[in-house]
């Protein structure tokens, strides 16, 4: 976990953010690890993966450039609690409520592969833009310091290694502890159902549903037990400023205008850096290749493997 010196001197406030960002750690591991199986499971097709995932990538590409000016314009706390909820509820409601109506077809008898397909659609793109969100005030893209600066806290380089360092060693325990917990949860639960088919993907929809309740009401306990007391809402940008009442409230064609020229602006800057734009560029295609080599590749291997693959009943 690195050096941990900053924990002692971050304020309470701080402190609650980073213990509730484990729970969202966890979370992302359980995603990271469990969702591309889910999906084959869910719509018994490999091809599937990288397809599905696009309409997830796709809220990411329309949302994330725009995300952090919007994000200017609520509080940390709002959009921790805001993304958070929605998620809870997205995997650990919607998914297990949408499996039971289209794969076993208790409610009604419609296409089941076309409508797992286009439910899965929409949930990948519905997570996608809460993700979107959520990153502009991760530990590590610098929502430690949104905090500090929305309620006039005081946050060191000490105090950003130690939640930085925190931060990732929970993230590498819980793809070594907590994930493979969710795994052998979600075999358990396929077994006892009987493993008839349609619980094979039913125990990684159980797994990954009690994955995110508990990881997400344990975020939502301590974002709101440590996240208050007064805001210092007119420093975070001079969108904000106006809203607080220095100046007139700006009609809606004002605010969108507002996001607009603060859009086109971050990307001119960007662009005319040289070393920025090729960071950027270069940041892009790291993630792009990571996300296919683990989210897709591996487990594309992973299925076809004569030894991992071995006995799966999907397989056969």
């Amino acid at each position: 976990f690195g050096d941990r010196s900053g924990m002692n001197i971050a304020p309470p406030l701080l402190r609650g953010y980073l213990w509730g960002q484990v729970g969202n750690v966890a979370k992302m591991a359980v995603w990271w690890t469990a969702i591309s199986p889910l999906i084959v499971g869910l719509t018994e097709h490999e091809s599937s993966i990288g397809t599905t995932r696009l309409a997830y990538n796709a809220a990411l590409l329309i949302l994330c450039p725009i995300a952090g000016v919007l994000a200017e314009k609520m509080s940390v706390k709002s959009i921790l609690n805001v993304t958070t909820l929605v998620r809870l509820i997205l995997w650990s409601v919607v998914v297990p409520v949408g499996w039971l109506l289209l794969k076993s077809k208790l409610l009604f008898d419609w296409d089941s592969d076309l409508g797992v397909y286009i439910f899965i659609m929409f949930v990948m793109f519905i997570d996608g833009t809460q993700v979107a969100f959520a990153t502009v005030v991760d530990v590590d893209s610098g929502g430690v310091d949104l905090l500090g600066i929305e309620y006039d806290l005081e946050v060191t380089d000490e105090i950003r290694g130690a939640f930085n360092s925190i931060h990732q060693g929970f993230f590498d325990g819980s793809m070594i502890i907590f994930c493979p917990g969710i795994a052998i949860f979600s075999w358990g639960v396929a077994k006892y159902a009987g493993n008839d088919g349609i619980w094979n993907s039913g125990g990684l929809v159980v797994g990954v549903g009690c994955a995110f309740l508990l990881t997400s009401v344990w975020s939502l306990i301590l974002y709101n037990a440590s996240i208050k007391g007064p805001r210092r809402r007119n420093s975070r940008s001079s969108v904000m400023s106006v809203q607080s009442g220095e100046g007139p409230h700006p009609s809606r064609g004002e605010q969108i205008k507002t996001i607009v020229v603060a859009m086109k602006d971050g990307l001119l800057i960007a662009w005319r850096n040289t070393a920025v734009r090729w960071r950027i560029f270069f940041f892009a295609l790291e993630t792009a290749l990571e996300d296919a080599m683990i989210a897709v590749l591996l487990v594309e291997y992973t299925l076809n493997s004569p030894v991992f693959a071995a006995g799966d009943p999907l397989m056969s």
